[in-house]
């Protein structure tokens, strides 16, 4: 069967998966764009890859969503989608970006990425199971990086490039990316995304509690 692979936790990816009886999955096609306005051209550029492949949507049986982290205007285009999906009666299968590592074997680590409004959204996970998060300004966020890195602890992101900030120059070249991880070991991945009970559902996972994000933009005006 064919299935539709999603991410808009941070830029637009998109790609067809093939999955055998024998429960292997390969990319039949993988595109990452740098748009951001995601809304916009999703709808066209998922019927430009069907079409590429010569794939209809009659034979897409599966929705694989990443469902974040990401903002609220990210996140809320790909769950559409899958909502959509599940109408249908598509099956709908999701993970998060800071599991990725752990799912590939890596025992214990930190995820980072850029939540905006001056702040950077933290996930650490330990040997023991146990996780937690938060969310640091740029100064303490870039002393947290420093020392992680002095303890050789792997830090993983999104994709580097998001990340490009003069105050991070010295940290993040030797940050880690989970779209490259996705991308290139697919195959172990889904093996542990089909084992996950809750992966039918995940929901959206935000930087930030929705009330707390929305009188941040309140704020703004």
């Amino acid at each position: 069967m064919y299935g539709l692979y999603i991410d808009t936790s941070c830029r637009l990816v998109l790609g067809i998966l093939q999955v055998s009886d024998s429960s292997e999955t390969t990319w039949v096609d993988y595109e990452s764009y740098a748009e951001k306005k995601s809304s916009a051209v999703i709808h066209k550029l998922i019927d430009d890859l069907l079409k590429k492949n010569q794939i209809p949507m009659e034979k897409i049986a599966l929705l694989l969503e990443t469902a974040g982290p990401g903002s609220y205007t990210g996140m809320r285009i790909s769950h559409g989608i899958a909502e959509v999906f599940k109408l249908f009666g598509k099956a709908k299968l999701s993970f998060h970006h800071f599991e990725v590592p752990a799912f590939l074997g890596i025992s214990s680590g930190v995820w980072v990425a850029s939540a905006f409004k001056g702040e950077f959204f933290v996930y650490r996970w330990y040997e023991d199971g146990k996780s937690e998060t938060a969310l640091l300004d740029a100064t303490s966020f870039k002393q947290f990086c420093l020392e992680l890195q002095c303890k050789k602890i792997p830090i993983y992101t999104h994709f580097k490039t998001e990340l490009e900030h003069d105050f991070l120059n010295e940290v993040s070249s030797s940050f880690m990316e989970t779209s490259v991880l996705i991308k290139q070991d697919l195959l172990h991945l889904m093996e542990k995304v089909f084992k996950d009970q809750n992966s039918s559902r995940k929901r959206p996972y935000y930087y930030r509690p929705l009330e707390k994000e929305f009188r941040l933009y309140e704020n703004e005006a």
